[in-house]
This record gives structure tokens, sequence and C-alpha cells, in this order.
């Protein structure tokens, strides 16, 4: 499983070094990612990400609905 952030900002993809995710529940189809520094970079930025998986056969699929991430800068630190 891989997670695609796309700064709606900037067009780029902004955690090309980090996308795997982890399958918590393969019969639930579950899985997680874990956000770093760096990933969204944008206080106040718009992001659009894509989950794809690659099956046991090597077939890549993507999922049709990208999720949507708005951020915001920090009120208090």
């Amino acid at each position: 499983m891989k997670f695609g952030i796309n700064s709606l900002t900037t067009s780029t993809i902004t955690n090309t070094a980090h996308q795997t995710c982890t399958v918590t529940d393969a019969a639930a189809g579950l899985c997680k990612y874990r956000f770093v520094t760096g990933d969204l970079p944008d206080a106040g930025g718009d992001y659009e990400c894509d989950l794809q998986l690659t099956d046991a056969a090597g077939l890549v699929e993507t999922y049709y609905s990208k999720t949507r991430i708005k951020t915001r800068a920090e009120i208090v630190s």
C-alpha cells in the first residue's frame, strides 16, 4: 500500500520519500499511514491524496476517490 500526498498549492507530491502504509487488517481492508515532518509542509495548505494497492501479481490499483486534507496555521505552540 502507498499513500501519495499532492499539494494543491504547489502541484507537487510532498511525501516522495515516505509513502508506505502498514496493512493492519488485510481481511477487513485496513491500513495505517504515519505522517512525518514534511508530509504537509504548507500551513493553510490544501492537499489531495491517493491510495494505491499493489497485489501479489504486481498489478497496481489506484483507488478512485481521492482524500482531501486541509491544514491551517497552529494557534498555540
